[in-house]
């Protein structure tokens, strides 16, 4: 088949007009009433970002609460924040709104590389597919808007994958083994599971350099190194101040999923079985429908084949070997998440979303080359499927906002601001879940679940993590209001333990005073 059709200025073309449509939905995402993005579009994890941007910009330090330093964030990301909220100043509306515009900006220019990477591994139809489904994916628009590191950890990983297949298909040069590694350190300082990119394209030097071993110890030296150069500041900094490297946010996150499990051996192994094969499934369904763009591409293209006649449709999967050291950040992505964590949030799922991407874009454009159809390759039809998959892109996207994607946080950032117009602002508050309310309060809100709050991980593995235990460690932090967000039923405590004084309901929630 002659691709040649397929390099002229349409792919640009299709490209520019996919940008300005993902751009511009993302863009008046961004825009909407922050009361609005708080439950529609945002996470709650994202205000512990806006909220330790402003300590950060103030001189502050690293810390949500004020009073507590943690290292339960990934770095980049919320450095990136930092000079907006110091713009911002006390204009905390205008700061989310800016936050989620540098989200919406750098997912849209994510499509470049993703091109790129494409183009470089299978041809230009195959980037072109793959910078459109990224662009007009609208669970792709959802995991990035949630206003967390997933637009900038995502960028990384693509500048890194595709600087790597750029290098492996041109001169392999030294200095391409650098611009290797400082991506790969970005990456990792966007999302500490970058890392098992790194480790993805290591392997793949090693098995494609077996006969060589000494130019894939070279390459594994020298990658390593300089992801190291960029993540040592950050590695130096958390081991001086915790003694570990390790992000407090992922122990915070077993202690509270690993607290119910009994202390019968036994009885501890069927609770873990039942919560992997638990969320196994639920794992599969998500990467499908995250995925579901490139679900129907395929479903489109072979039943197109079929009846046309064409049912000798094959598909050369070397077209995409060029991706096998994706393979391994994929597995042990989906084996941390779901055998060690027990724990998922939906932009868990981005580096995964990338992956099923890159691949499926090169399978899509290699299907197409193949086909007899070749209408798939005229301008004209190209331009008519583009149209409407913006078209549906629009549609879906409202109406995933009419409905929500955190529908339990509605009313969140009306309670932290109905407490910043009272005296309670003065008082030091403390919740699990309290990114949202902790923001807009503009008050002291200590963290109580350790997700932001090293302290009270390093309380929880002494006391466990239950009612009890946050109670008495609201109590040491000198908390005078709890607020509950509605996950805990309190019971009456002994006298020698927190005592409830009062109760003081909101519409979202109630504060309990306690001593």
């Amino acid at each position: 088949m002659n691709t040649s059709k397929l390099r002229g200025p349409l792919d640009t073309q299709l490209i520019i007009v996919g940008i300005l449509v993902g751009l511009a939905i993302r863009l008046w995402i961004a825009w909407q009433p922050t009361d609005e993005l708080s439950w529609r579009a945002n996470a709650d994890d994202a205000y512990y970002y806006f909220k330790l941007a402003q300590h950060l910009g103030s001189g502050v330090g690293a810390t949500f609460d004020g009073v507590n330093l943690t290292n339960g964030f990934h770095p980049l990301y919320a450095l990136l924040l930092v000079p907006i909220f110091q713009y911002a100043g006390s204009d905390i509306d205008l700061g989310v709104h800016l936050a989620l515009t540098l989200v919406a900006l750098v997912s849209s220019v994510t499509a470049w590389p993703i091109y790129l990477a494409g183009k470089y591994v299978h041809s230009p139809l195959a980037g072109t597919i793959g910078a459109l489904t990224h662009l007009l994916n609208p669970w792709v628009v959802i995991l990035t808007m949630t206003g967390v590191e997933s637009a900038v950890y995502v960028c990384c990983f693509a500048w890194t994958v595709m600087v790597y297949v750029r290098w492996r298909s041109h001169k392999q040069s030294l200095r391409g083994i650098v611009l290797i590694g400082l991506p790969a350190g970005l990456t990792v300082m966007a999302r500490s599971e970058g890392m098992f990119l790194l480790a993805g394209i290591i392997l793949d030097r090693l098995v494609v350099d077996r006969h060589v071993p000494g130019r894939a110890v070279a390459f594994a030296v020298l990658s390593g190194l300089f992801t190291t150069i960029v993540c040592l500041p950050w590695v130096c900094w958390s081991v001086f101040q915790f003694g570990s490297p390790l992000q407090i946010s992922a122990s915070a996150i077993m202690l509270h999923n690993y607290a119910a499990m009994p202390a019968d051996a036994v009885a501890a192994f069927e609770w873990y079985v039942g919560r992997v094969f638990w969320f196994l499934p639920r794992y599969g369904y998500k990467i499908l429908l995250f995925n579901l763009p490139l679900v129907l591409l395929f479903g489109f293209v072979i039943g197109r084949s079929w009846l046309t006649r064409q049912r000798s449709l094959k598909i050369a999967w070397s077209s995409v070997s060029q991706y096998q050291f994706l393979i391994l950040p994929f597995m042990c992505i989906t084996a941390y998440y779901n055998l060690v964590l027990l724990h998922q949030q939906h932009w868990y799922f981005n580096a995964l979303v990338l992956i099923f991407t890159l691949i499926g874009a090169s399978l899509g454009a290699e299907a197409m080359l193949r086909s007899e159809n070749v209408v798939y390759l005229q301008q004209t039809y190209q331009r008519i499927a583009t149209s409407i998959l913006c078209a549906l892109f629009v549609i879906v996207i409202v109406l995933m906002w009419q409905r929500g994607v955190y529908p339990n946080q509605k009313d969140w950032s009306i309670l932290g601001r109905q407490i910043a117009s009272t005296d309670l602002r003065y008082e030091r508050l403390g919740a699990t879940d309290n990114g949202i309310v902790g923001f807009f309060c503009r008050c002291t809100m200590v963290n109580l679940d350790g997700v932001m709050n090293n302290a009270a991980v390093a309380y929880y593995r002494v006391h466990g993590y239950k009612e009890e235990s946050i109670l008495q460690f609201a109590r040491e932090q000198h908390v005078a209001y709890i607020w509950d967000v509605g996950y805990w039923d309190f019971m009456p405590l002994d006298p020698d333990q927190v005592q409830i004084v009062r109760r003081i309901q909101f519409a979202a929630g109630t504060l309990y005073q306690i001593r």
